[in-house]
């Protein structure tokens, strides 16, 4: 009886001290795992500010190419007719749009919504002009109309839209 008392006084406390550090190690191990994770979750964070970034640049420039300045000067067709210049126009839209899509899975729902409605009424427009317009008239025609109804809104759906992507990229930071 004796000898199991001795012996118990050696092990209890042994014990003791073995689950002690067995607590400690797994606790530090949890810590370190724990500080990992983080650090990986900052550094996909920090790629994927870059790429969302990238994308509303992408994104601001599309606006550009399709805001009624830039689209008249940069696809003018002089020798063309007015329905000849619509179909250029709305393709060169279409076309912008499509070379874009991709950059949806980094915008939020509401600016992308925003987009495809820039696009749709910058087409809608277009089409508005020309539908007053004799088909066979010179394309110069088409542009002046659709100046003139530029004029009588207040802003054209692209600087609305990037005003919303501007903000948008404002609580990024």
């Amino acid at each position: 009886m004796e000898g199991i008392l001795e012996i118990g006084k050696y092990i209890i406390p042994s014990l003791v001290i073995l689950l002690t550090v067995w607590l400690i190690i797994n606790q530090f191990f949890k810590n370190w795992e724990s500080q990992r994770e983080h650090e990986r979750k900052l550094l996909s964070q920090k790629k994927t500010l870059a790429l969302r970034l990238q994308a509303y640049e992408r994104i601001s420039l599309f606006l550009e190419r399709i805001s009624y300045e830039n689209l008249l000067i940069r696809e003018n067709q002089s020798q063309s007719t007015v329905q000849a210049f619509q179909h250029h126009l709305v393709s060169s839209i279409r076309s912008e749009y499509e070379h874009n899509i991709s950059q949806q899975i980094y915008l939020s729902e509401e600016a992308w919504k925003v987009i495809r409605m820039t696009k749709e009424n910058t087409i809608k427009l277009i089409n508005t002009a020309c539908q007053s317009l004799n088909p066979e008239d010179p394309a110069v025609v088409l542009s002046e109309a659709i100046i003139k109804l530029q004029m009588q809104a207040t802003a054209s759906p692209s600087q609305i839209a990037l005003e919303i992507i501007k903000a948008e990229v404002r609580k990024l930071f």
